[in-house]
Order: C-alpha cells, then sequence, then structure tokens
C-alpha cells in the first residue's frame, strides 16, 4: 500500500531543536515522474526558516483508507520529539495535514 522515505538533518535538529517554536509542514504532488508527493517541515529560528525534514511518500490502490494520515502523524511526532518548545504550527488547506 505505502510507500515513504524520510530524512531530517541531524546537525540541525540537535544544535537548535530546543529553540524552535514554529514549524510549517506543506508538500508537492504531481512533480515527479514516479508521483511521489513530497512533504517538508520547516522550522524558524531567530527570524530565520530553516530545513528540518523531508519526506517522499506514494500510495497504491492496496493503502487502506487514512493510511498517509497514519504516516504523516509518525512524521510529525518524531519531529516533535525533537523540538519540544513548538508552540505554533502552520499548515495549508489539505486536511491530512491539519489532521497529522
Amino acid at each position: 500500500g505505502v510507500t515513504a522515505i524520510a530524512f531530517t538533518f541531524k546537525e540541525i535538529l540537535d544544535g537548535l531543536g530546543n529553540e524552535i517554536e514554529e514549524v510549517l509542514m506543506d508538500s508537492t504532488w504531481k512533480t515527479n515522474a514516479l508521483g511521489y508527493e513530497l512533504f517538508s517541515i520547516v522550522g524558524e529560528v531567530n527570524g530565520q526558516a530553516i530545513p528540518l525534514a523531508f519526506m517522499f511518500i506514494t500510495l497504491n490502490k492496496e493503502a487502506s483508507e487514512g493510511t498517509k494520515e497514519l504516516v504523516l502523524r509518525d512524521f510529525v511526532r518524531w519531529i516533535s520529539g525533537h523540538c519540544p518548545n513548538i508552540k505554533f504550527t502552520l499548515t495549508d488547506k489539505d486536511v491530512i495535514e491539519i489532521n497529522a
């Protein structure tokens, strides 16, 4: 049902994770030949946007309803564990992103 690969920048999270209070998650889709969506999480530190993590994900017909939301929740939860002082989250109108 689902194929996903995520990566982060360990040095950024180790060095700045405790300072990050605001994060943004957004995605792109239909931007590559393989049909993967790209989700990104960006944090704000001292007025600067800092890339934190990225995830490519694709689902096929075998994926159960809600699968993408569950994967996104795990993705966000992992970042939250490394950025314990998040006070604000921003996303767009995608309900799956909002629910994650």
